[in-house]
């Protein structure tokens, strides 16, 4: 398995899903995060990301493009900006906050690029 051999090589790896958390999917994110695969799941908006941190894994959320750098989902989570979208000497290489597991904030993507306003307007949910 992908996440084993992360894990016996002590690589640093993550992703992102948009795949429904059914239980088999759920169980299967949890197992890679196990093995040090971590798989993020990724959320419209904050009340879809309130749902997705009730199942114990790290999420990440689509913002509208306007949105501060630290804002509070309805359910009273934590989100913050994506260091890289706020600091131009960050990146991921070198902010790894998207790798962690563990950690206690979500973390949200505002929307850019040609489609912004659509994305902008699937955030606000």
């Amino acid at each position: 398995m992908l996440s084993n051999a992360v894990k016996k090589r002590k690589l640093i790896a993550w992703t992102y899903t948009h795949k429904p958390l059914n239980e088999s999917n759920l169980n299967g994110i949890k197992s890679a995060i196990q093995n040090g695969f971590v798989i993020n799941a990724s959320a419209d908006n904050l009340k879809e990301a309130d749902i997705f941190k009730k199942q114990g894994i790290p999420v990440v959320v689509v913002l509208p493009k306007d949105s501060p750098d630290t804002i509070v989902t309805p359910e009273g989570n934590k989100v913050v900006v994506c260091p890289a979208q706020r600091n131009e000497n960050s990146n991921c290489s070198n902010c790894l906050l998207c790798q962690k597991s563990n950690r206690s904030v979500i973390v949200g993507f505002r929307a850019h690029g040609n489609a912004k306003n659509k994305a902008t307007v699937v955030a606000n949910g």
